[in-house]
């Protein structure tokens, strides 16, 4: 990479490249250096909280190394740990920096089910886990249903996803009344109700989930606004304190063709832009301009990009202080053009 950019912008680019990839990742401040311990794990869905309870129960004789299992945890938790703390140093932190801990986290977990205690928080964790695992497939065939039914008054569209994820539900839900009523009293019943509820979760996480929330997180109604203002008058695309490698990549995705925006992060480089160009910023940093920089700037309208309010604003052409304006022909086009 550092060679392609040496080869297309030459020294100046290669250090912008390196600040980007690394260094400037170094020392941006925006969340916590113990964002991964208290909110970034929710992507590992239920390993997280279920591995910590292992490890809890498990403290002592993880220490101590009393046997194989328990040795082969400490190293897992080692695993994690160096993982964690690692990637807790920079400061840009985002879900996919630690992907490496899913396996160990996985592997802890897991070790709930074949645990054979008679007593204690694992074996009372364990009876809880099972028996959602048991009613899993039906309540996700009620709220799959219940999305069919109501989710066009959200603004859901009822779509192959959701059918399908319907369909998978009931027949699940039929299975797993089936082995229930089958394999009582067998020791491999745990496991199959545990398979049971792992297949319902992919159901529900990849049928219905991630559709709803590639919905609600949809940018292109924003670009296409972008675009509708571009069509009427070019300029160019400056990013406000936003990026790079944030919400600018998702809209650039949605672009359908190349462009070259420009970032910038203080008022000052924002006054010193030419007229005609389109700046998109996060609502909150809109919110946050000078009052005197207000007023030299025209609000052409608000949407999302991903999951963040965003805007676009332009510099007022003639100069006068005419503060923010919200109502300008080109936001009604734009709202026309995507209701």
């Amino acid at each position: 990479m550092l060679v392609a950019a040496h080869l297309q912008g030459g020294e100046t680019f290669v250090r912008r490249v390196v600040d980007a990839q690394a260094a400037g990742r170094m020392v941006e401040s925006r969340v916590s250096h113990f964002y991964y311990c208290y909110g970034g794990l929710s992507g590992c869905a239920v390993s997280y909280p279920l591995a910590v309870l292992v490890v809890i129960a498990g403290s002592r004789r993880i220490l101590r190394r009393e046997d194989r299992d328990y040795e082969f945890i400490g190293y897992m938790v080692g695993w994690v740990l160096i993982v964690l703390i690692a990637m807790s140093v920079p400061a840009a932190k985002k879900m996919r920096y630690i992907l490496p801990i899913i396996p160990p986290l996985s592997l802890v977990a897991a070790y709930l089910l074949v645990d054979s205690s008679p007593k204690g928080i694992l074996f009372a964790t364990r009876k809880t886990f099972l028996a959602i695992c048991t009613f899993l497939p039906l309540l996700g065939t009620i709220v799959t249903a219940g999305i069919l039914s109501f989710g066009r008054y959200f603004g859901l569209a009822v779509d192959v996803h959701f059918l399908t994820a319907l369909a998978l539900l009931i027949g699940l839900t039929i299975i797993a009344g089936t082995l229930k009523k089958r394999l009582r009293g067998y020791p491999n019943q745990d496991m199959a109700t545990a398979v049971v509820g792992v297949t319902a979760f992919i159901i529900v996480s990849i049928g219905v989930a991630q559709p709803i929330n590639a919905t609600l997180e949809c940018t292109r109604p924003f670009v296409e606004k972008v675009k509708l203002l571009q069509k009427e008058q070019p300029g160019d695309l400056i990013f406000y304190q936003i990026g790079p490698d944030a919400e600018d990549i998702k809209l650039m995705v949605n672009y359908d063709k190349p462009i070259m925006p420009i970032f910038i992060r203080s008022p000052d480089e924002l006054l010193k832009c030419r007229k005609n160009s389109y700046f998109i910023a996060k609502k909150q940093s809109f919110d946050n301009l000078p009052e005197d920089v207000k007023k030299q700037i025209q609000l052409r309208f608000e949407g999302r990009i991903g999951h963040r309010n965003c805007v676009v604003f332009t510099l007022h052409e003639s100069g006068e202080n005419i503060g923010v304006r919200t109502n300008s022909p080109v936001e009604t086009i734009g709202l026309a053009s995507t209701g």
